[in-house]
């Protein structure tokens, strides 16, 4: 025996061509199921990475029975829970909220409204509205978009800032540092406002003057109102326009006639500060989730509420529904009580982590089609590797004959084989395995590295136990069938008739009166040598069919849908990477410094706005007069004044040099050192009756000094208009510079538009934009847009490219199966090509019949392969309610028919080498 599988090895040695194209094809048929394999574990881990970060990574939620339960056996009943041997992990969390300021909307019979007062003894705050949150235990297991969520990223607070509790910024400006003890007085306050202070009486004067009414949302007799008076007063509270239209903090505003509560006194520990914009007091606790201002609620004028959610995670050792039952019956319920207080589970995870007892069902659709995928892909490799074995040994036939006539027995003439396939299952399974994985991993990390943070490289070890098997087996099956037809009993006269000849000798060349070159024998000869082998040859074109489908299917759409995708992404209306809006606080200064010259970003570009709120002698239109800025406006806007937009737009330094440095003629220092605004507008004006619409000229016609229009606002004092302009982009509305003295007085909302240079600095230009949001307090107005602008840009290319590789890799196979199946038609049909030879068939014309061969073979599976792919194609852009693209059908078509040409001659170059042994055995014979 060991003799013989030395014998194995040395074939394999020196066979370097046969041993490269075996090796070759069962690598890329290991790479196949093997990627599949990698693709779907990495795909599992992906999902449950994006449900775990948005909706928790809880298993189920089970605050219907803490709901059940009187408050002193919640305590008890959580402290169950986090000792419980059935719970992993667990998370308790607790919101109580006292919500003043929607009061302050609403209309009350005597004109009141309510507040709470705060005092440390020293000093003394009015709060609109009280949070305390509370959790206990592992408060990551709340995802982003979670109920109630602890994390929710507006708080951007850490629950595990210490022991105690984390306390409004507002307490530290009074003196508080970590650490400290704070004792402190909460009690609720009824008051009127004070109608004899200046601060209101302006308020009332101005809504008048502006609505013409002095009445506010939150005025006795509002809801009375008839409709018209309604329209006049103010939509918003007292409290709210004092507040966020002229700046008053709430301890400012004037009140009268209070009415004091009971005091309410409580004690904490300072951990933390936040400064959370969401209510003017938010305390949080890191333990336990007693409710601290319960006292308070009887006593309280407020909307108030308390919420509580209770999250678990049972051990993974223990089936989840058997877990709970268990939990639930500690808990002191009665386990017929079970189906009344059913748990809410996170059934999506579940059925990810293939823990849902119950949900089996859910699962059999889709192991069912993961089972025909990966038998259909397993039948494939199978196949290959099947081709490539047998031409191995036909190739050693006359060397197994030999043996066998030598007394080698049936065992050990199928060890030679056998031999064979323990080189390959330790070579190639392991090439093509890592192979796999390195695509992956590699296709895996780029999607991470360009901000899809969810991706996750994970091979999961049944799968890829079952892949390696897969594998392993097919070589094993395709070794077994040629191992029995190598060890099959021979005469010698047939152990004789195979082999290699020694010496050469010259061929005389006969003449055959059979038709040998007339294309008629040529085309029959060759279909009757593909009907012989009808099984081998249908499923090798069904191989090369699926590769030559799926490359021009990827063709046709890269041709047309992929480029209309990319001329979308790079077009100037493209969804930027990152939006940050403000308002009343423009920051120019501080985005020009941090953004526009950091080579991080590629674009950067800052617009602002105003809507001018213009003084009432220069806005209203009577049945005598008209206003000076009517006139104005009707005067140079094409479209009349019914028309125009008085809108004031303020634009940066990159608006600028793109659209208006040409026709305006000017530098944006210049533009910025103007002391009025443009009016713009476009270059096109209005459609009339024929349908014809006017152009104007493109250009900026600047106003002489004494031309110079002044329009007064309410807001300060005049703006000038100083000219105009036309530009193809333009709408009516007024224009100036963001960075000019205008801008700095009126402009309220500005937008930042902010493009990454390159994917690879996401990490670090998002880390920028997280914090100059917060720096400047942005958060809640501010958009990250990356993953659907240069990240799906990126993404898109790596999907790609994945699937170039695999379709590259099913092609590849099907190549092989081809070129393996002429090869073996050849070697099969060797005593017949003698034969041929012999009767006067030259060696061209039998190098002709094995590239027609194959010519008709790709032709065959080419016209199968495009029409699919023509008809997929087609299917998917009406399906969209698109055009199909007949120049990109026919591009792929020629691209396509081009490679297929090449790929069968380059398969028909095999079986030609294999007529030198036919060539051999002639020149023996003669």
């Amino acid at each position: 025996m060991k003799h013989l599988i030395s014998l194995s090895l040395k074939y394999i040695r020196r066979q370097k061509l046969r041993t490269a194209l075996t090796f070759m094809c069962i690598t890329l048929s290991v790479f196949i199921l093997s990627s599949f394999g990698a693709y779907l574990g990495s795909i599992v881990q992906t999902m449950k990475n994006s449900q775990t970060r948005k909706f928790g990574s809880y298993e189920a939620d089970i605050t219907s029975w803490i709901d059940q339960m009187e408050s002193e056996d919640q305590d008890k009943a959580l402290k169950t829970i986090a000792n419980y041997a059935a719970v992993s992990d667990y998370c308790a969390f607790y919101q109580e909220k006292f919500d003043y300021s929607s009061t302050n909307n609403k209309p009350e019979p005597d004109g009141r409204f309510s507040f709470l007062e705060f005092s440390d003894g020293k000093n003394v705050e009015r709060i609109r509205s009280l949070t305390y949150d509370s959790t206990a235990g592992n408060a990551s297991l709340c995802g982003q978009y979670g109920l109630y969520n602890p994390n929710d990223v507006e708080y951007d607070i850490d629950f595990d800032a210490g022991d105690g509790y984390l306390v409004p910024g507002w307490l530290r400006d009074m003196g508080y540092s970590e650490g400290d003890t704070i004792t402190f007085t909460l009690k609720n306050v009824n008051a009127a406002y004070d109608e004899d202070s200046e601060i209101i009486k302006a308020a009332r004067e101005e809504n008048m003057k502006e609505k013409g009414s002095s009445v506010f949302a939150d005025d006795a007799g509002y809801a009375d109102l008839e409709y018209e008076e309604k329209r006049k007063a103010s939509r918003v509270s007292l409290a709210t326009h004092l507040i966020y239209n002229k700046d008053i903090k709430f301890k400012d505003i004037p009140i009268t006639e209070e009415v004091y509560g009971e005091s309410h006194e409580y004690t904490l520990k300072i951990a933390g500060f936040n400064d959370s914009l969401n209510g003017d007091m938010l305390i949080r606790a890191n333990k336990g989730i007693s409710p601290m201002f319960d006292s308070l609620r009887t006593d309280s004028d407020a909307e108030s509420y308390g919420i509580q959610n209770t999250f678990v995670r049972i051990n993974e050792n223990l089936d989840i529904e058997d877990g709970l039952m268990m939990l639930f019956e500690d808990l002191g319920f009665s386990a017929g009580d079970y189906s009344l207080y059913p748990p809410s589970l996170n059934q999506y995870l579940l059925l990810l982590e293939f823990r849902l007892s119950s949900g089996i069902a859910n699962y059999i659709p889709i192991l069912a089609l993961l089972c025909i995928i990966v038998l259909l892909i397993w039948l494939l490799a199978r196949f290959v590797i099947d081709n490539a074995f047998e031409i191995s040994a036909k190739e050693r036939s006359s060397q197994y004959g030999l043996l066998r006539v030598l007394g080698t027995s049936k065992g050990q003439t199928a060890a030679l084989v056998f031999t064979e396939a323990v080189f390959y299952m330790l070579t190639a399974v392991p090439t093509g395995t890592a192979l796999a994985y390195l695509l992956c991993y590699s296709s895996v990390s780029a999607l991470r590295n360009v901000g899809f943070a969810d991706f996750e490289f994970c091979i999961y070890p049944l799968i890829a136990a079952i892949s390696t098997f897969l594998c392993i087996l097919a070589i094993f099956i395709s070794a077994y069938t040629s191992a029995m037809w190598a060890a099959r009993k021979l005469s010698p006269a047939e152990a004789l008739n195979f082999g290699k000849p020694k010496s050469r000798k010259k061929i005389r060349h006969h003449k055959s009166k059979l038709k040998l070159g007339s294309k008629r024998f040529f085309l029959r000869y060759i279909g009757k040598n593909i009907m012989r082998s009808k099984s081998r040859y249908f499923i090798s074109t069904i191989t090369m069919t699926i590769g030559i489908y799926l490359f021009t299917f990827v063709i046709i759409i890269g041709m047309t849908v992929g480029k209309e995708f990319m001329n979308q992404f790079d077009s100037e209306d493209r969804i930027p990477d990152f939006i940050v809006r403000f308002y009343d606080n423009i920051c120019v200064d501080e985005i020009d410094s941090e953004f526009r010259n950091n080579d991080l970003f590629s674009m950067v570009e800052a617009n602002g706005t105003c809507l001018p709120r213009f003084d009432q002698d220069d806005t209203d239109d009577t049945d005598d007069t008209e206003s000076d800025i009517s006139k104005f406006l009707k005067s140079v806007s094409f479209y009349g004044k019914d028309k125009y937009q008085d809108l004031i737009n303020f634009v940066d330094v990159s608006y600028f040099d793109k659209y208006l440095a040409e026709p305006l003629g000017m530098t944006f220092e210049e533009f910025s050192a103007l002391d009025g605004v443009i009016f713009r507008q476009s270059i096109y004006g209005p459609t009339d009756e024929n349908g014809e619409r006017a152009e104007h000229e493109e250009g900026y016609w600047k106003f002489e000094e004494s031309d110079v229009f002044d329009a007064k606002m309410k807001q300060g004092d005049k703006i000038k208009i100083i000219g105009t302009m036309c530009d193809k982009r333009g709408n009516n509305g007024f224009i100036a510079s963001i960075n000019s003295d205008i801008a700095k007085e009126y402009c309220d909302d500005v937008w930042v538009r902010i493009n990454i240079n390159g994917s690879e600095n996401y990490p670090e230009a998002e880390k920028m934009y997280t914090e100059f949001i917060k720096k400047y307090n942005a958060e809640g107005n501010s958009e990250n847009y990356y993953m659907y602008s240069t990240g799906l840009s990126d993404f898109v290319k790596a999907v790609v490219k994945m699937v170039l590789v695999l379709v590259g890799a099913i092609w590849a196979v099907g190549i092989l199966s081809m070129v393996n199946s002429i090869n073996t038609g050849v070697l099969n049909r060797s005593k017949e090509l003698l034969m041929l030879r012999s009767v006067g068939m030259t060696k061209k014309q039998l190098q002709r019949t094995i590239m027609l061969e194959s010519m008709m073979f790709s032709a065959l599976s080419s016209i199968l392969g495009i029409l699919l792919a023509a008809a997929s194609y087609a299917a998917f852009m009406y399906g969209n309610g698109e055009k199909v693209s007949f120049v990109g059908v026919g591009g792929a078509i020629i691209i396509t028919a081009l490679v297929n040409i090449l790929i069968a001659a380059a398969a028909a170059v095999p079986g030609i080498r294999s007529l030198e042994k036919s060539e051999s055995l002639i020149k023996h014979t003669n």
